[in-house]
């Protein structure tokens, strides 16, 4: 066993020399790189993941696929972990594919946020390319992409990037979800984009009334965290549409409130740095200077041009407005100038 260790360090030390030495030359790495598998698959188990985590990337990262598979079925994530934090590129589109689900079903089993990247990662390649990979169910993953954004997204203390919507609603197989064939698939978009996405508190009060069982059953999500996060949303959604200035009575309609409420929602909101805004107690309204848009759609962009514009607009005014002010001080100083020369003529 000692002459066997022996001999594989000194195989490793090796590759190793002959690597550096290789500087990137094409025919001397492949040559390496057949080396390297051909050691990794004389191996067994925990050693192959051993060796992966030693050779460099260039050499051993063809058989990422084989050691996280390795990793899956003996639940452990160490590989999994160390690519996640990775672009995953596998040379072509399958292989990719089933490298980041595998990734995805290590980190899956402890039900922690670490899962979310290289599945929104899986799911992307589905953007430019719908041909189905076999083993993959793309509308299964597409709506556990969902459930993950209600259990980890939106959360106290994050920044507002969290409480965004884009990401997940402009994955192809999430929007594919609207027209599937499963009703509870359908019910699923139906909150991520037309409630929650949108802020519509009292469309999810109605939601959860018809779908109680399914909600906190099948999904398991719990309403009270959920009607936090959407009275969160729709004060968001009400302020960018309502202008500067938002009455307590329109709050506390927007997010079926009371009125006595409606500081304390204001007040999350600003602290979780979604709102900025001045809160007038004696008026009974807020005073909005900016807020954060959930979800940025075409109508949204529109809006967000024709301010700039009009801001451009309004700067290139009050620059010809100068222009014609300096230009009108400059023929003034002249004129003095030259009365003032010709009284001293005069003298």
């Amino acid at each position: 066993m000692a002459d066997q260790e022996q001999d594989l360090k000194k195989t490793l030390n090796q590759l190793f020399d002959e690597y550096i030495l290789a500087h990137n030359e094409k025919e001397k790495i492949e040559e390496l790189k057949g080396r390297a598998g051909a050691l990794f698959d004389s191996l067994e188990g925990q050693d192959k993941i051993n060796l992966y985590k030693y050779l460099p990337n260039q050499l051993i990262r063809h058989k990422s696929i084989e050691c996280l598979q390795i990793e899956k079925e003996s639940q452990t994530n160490s590989i999994a972990k160390m690519l996640s934090k990775e672009e995953v590129d596998m040379g072509n589109i399958n292989d990719t594919r089933k490298a980041l689900h595998l990734i995805y079903e290590c980190l899956k089993a402890g039900d922690t946020e670490e899962g979310m990247q290289p599945l929104v990662s899986l799911l992307k390649t589905y953007d430019s390319n719908e041909t189905a990979t076999p083993g993959i169910d793309t509308e299964s993953l597409a709506s556990i992409a969902v459930l993950n954004h209600f259990k980890y997204g939106m959360k106290l203390g994050q920044n507002p990037t969290s409480w965004q919507f884009d990401t997940i609603c402009g994955l192809r197989a999430v929007r594919n979800l609207q027209t599937s064939r499963d009703n509870e698939c359908r019910l699923l978009y139906t909150l991520l984009y037309s409630i929650f996405a949108a802020g519509k508190c009292s469309e999810y009060m109605s939601f959860y009334a018809q779908n109680k069982a399914l909600i906190e059953g099948k999904w398991n999500l719990e309403n009270d965290t959920l009607t936090s996060k959407v009275r969160t949303l729709s004060l968001c959604t009400l302020c960018s549409e309502a202008g500067q200035s938002v009455s307590y009575t329109a709050i506390s309609q927007a997010l079926c409130i009371a009125t006595e409420e409606v500081e304390m929602y204001v007040i999350e909101a600003m602290s979780l740095g979604l709102l900025n805004a001045k809160i007038d107690s004696m008026s009974q309204q807020i005073l909005v200077k900016s807020v954060h848009h959930p979800l940025l759609e075409t109508t949204h962009w529109s809006v967000l041009r024709d301010k700039l514009l009009s801001w451009y607009t309004a700067v290139g005014t009050q620059i010809t407005t100068f222009d014609e002010v300096r230009v009108q001080q400059v023929k003034e100083d002249r004129e003095q100038d030259r009365i003032e020369a010709n009284a001293g003529r005069h003298r």
